[in-house]
């Protein structure tokens, strides 16, 4: 019993030495022009051109499902070239110390999925916060809040896809490579570039593992619930009535319509679990000896 108290607390202590670490390693190089935090203030100024004040019209319909796109489908993709940089980057001092036998594999997976953390937060908030408002979404509390919580799990699903993947392949080219591959699946699988309805039934399947289906199906949903769209002269005698008169409406023309914000979440949370665990399982089992 003592034993194992002993190595107990040997694995709690240099967890928090190595979550310290992590928290003063990123710290030199958010000045960098191209770091994903630094580059929040741009694109909120660009799309701030693009979504000025989200109207109620059968275009903003489009608009609005163009902006979740962004959230929850460009956001997570920000994320895994530099989650991938960063892993690859300590890897020849993770592989040298482990060697060396100063810590075991379970104190640096979770110092670094503690220490990434507070960075991940204040990415969304750059992101998110000023896109919600600038873009004249529902000034509802409860809206707001639960746009955030999607965006927030998209992103962390692909940060935490990205580490699984950078542990399962040491070389940085090759894991880039597969990182994009696999996102690019899920992406149009989504719901956004492909109508769900239309895919193919042989791949149909691939949506239920997109976690960008999920996040781009529940930011829809929580914007669009309760929403009245309205139409001009022209568009009524086009079409005999307005096309798309309600946000239900509207959601079940994108098929984004089938699941509740519920099992969104618990998707979500699921994929992120499952990555998390390769991630562990792939630093233990494969050799991390670094591949120039």
């Amino acid at each position: 019993v003592r034993l194992q108290q002993l190595r107990f607390n040997y694995c709690m202590v240099t967890t928090s030495r190595l979550q310290h670490h992590g928290y003063n390693n990123p710290f030199p190089r958010l000045q960098l022009p191209l770091d994903p935090g630094n580059r929040g203030p741009l694109h909120e100024c660009h799309d701030r051109l693009h979504l000025h004040q989200s109207g109620f019209d059968q275009i903003s319909v489009r608009d609005r499902v163009g902006l979740f796109f962004i959230m929850g489908g460009l956001y997570p993709f920000i994320v895994i070239l530099d989650t991938i940089a960063k892993f690859n980057a300590e890897r020849e001092i993770f592989y040298r110390e482990m060697e060396d036998g100063l810590y075991t594999t379970g104190p640096y997976f979770f110092s670094k999925v503690l220490s990434t953390l507070p960075f991940h937060t204040l990415f969304l908030v750059l992101y998110t916060v000023p896109m919600y408002w600038l873009a004249g979404l529902q000034p509802k509390a409860g809206k707001f809040l639960g746009n955030c919580l999607y965006t927030y799990l998209a992103v962390y699903s692909s940060r935490c896809m990205a580490m699984a993947i950078s542990a399962a392949i040491t070389n940085f080219q090759m894991a880039a490579f597969c990182a994009n591959l696999l996102f690019t699946v899920f992406l149009l699988s989504s719901g956004f570039i492909i109508n769900l309805e239309s895919l193919w039934l042989g791949v149909k399947w691939l949506k239920w593992t997109s976690y960008l289906k999920w996040s781009f199906q529940a930011l829809n949903q929580i914007e669009f619930h309760g929403l009245e769209f309205t139409c001009n002269s022209t568009m009524v005698a086009m079409y005999g009535e307005c096309p798309i008169s309600n946000g239900s409406v509207a959601l079940k023309s994108y098929d984004l319509d089938g699941e509740s914000l519920t099992e969104c979440c618990s998707a979500l949370v699921g994929i992120i679990l499952l990555f998390l665990l390769l991630s562990f399982v792939f630093l233990k089992f494969v050799n991390q000896k670094p591949k120039k």
